[in-house]
């Protein structure tokens, strides 16, 4: 599955630039960007920036984490994550990806990291393209400013609007309430069932 997922992500960088890092978008799209981000809107209506994009952007180390929980498929949409998507001499490239939705379950788990594995991917949305990528390629490392700058020049040539900070904000706010939920009867059962899977996805996994 990661060999389809490579493959797959090498289509889209052709298509998208998601891969080339000496692409360059043309220059009305950078101004748009740039006036959009001095519109004088109010705060709550105001495209997010950098740092309200990364309050709601998950690594894969709390992918993996939340992975079990029943009310996964909530927590992650519309939130954001750093994404694996080639290399370029020798340069790992990634880009800001949003998280449309869970892809529908595959027919074998894969491995997101070390004892963590998943049997669905993600739909990953970048501007108006949207493409279902397994999660062992999130990453855990920090997101570069040059890469949301990129994110917003490329959204802006395809008319695509990023988030305001109003629309963060809720996410964060319902991200906050999910994690600290207790776990009630019902979603108990589906997240010591999930358990179980996943234990003996890593104990096959082992034997092999």
């Amino acid at each position: 599955m990661s060999d389809a997922s490579g493959e797959r992500i090498e289509n889209l960088g052709a298509s998208a630039g998601w891969e080339s890092e000496d692409g360059q978008i043309d220059d009305d799209a950078d101004k748009r960007s740039r006036l959009d981000d001095k519109s004088g809107q109010p705060d709550g209506d105001a495209t997010a920036e950098f740092e309200d994009i990364m309050s709601i952007r998950l690594t894969r180390a709390m992918i993996a984490r939340h992975y079990p929980v029943s009310w996964f498929e909530e927590y992650v949409k519309n939130t954001w994550v750093r994404y694996l998507v080639g290399s370029e001499r020798n340069q790992r490239i990634y880009r800001l990806l949003r998280v449309q939705d869970v892809g529908p379950p595959l027919p074998k788990p894969y491995k997101i990291e070390e004892d963590h594995f998943a049997d669905c991917g993600l739909k990953l949305a970048y501007g108006d393209e949207v493409k279902e990528f397994n999660m062992d390629r999130i990453s855990d490392g920090p997101c570069e400013q040059s890469e949301f700058k990129r994110l917003s020049i490329y959204c802006a040539s395809v008319k695509v609007k990023l988030p305001t900070k109003a629309e963060v904000r809720i996410k964060a706010k319902q991200m906050a309430e999910l994690t600290s939920r207790p776990l009630t009867e019902v979603p108990l059962r589906i997240y010591v069932g999930r358990l179980l899977f996943l234990l003996i996805c890593i104990l096959c996994h082992r034997a092999t």
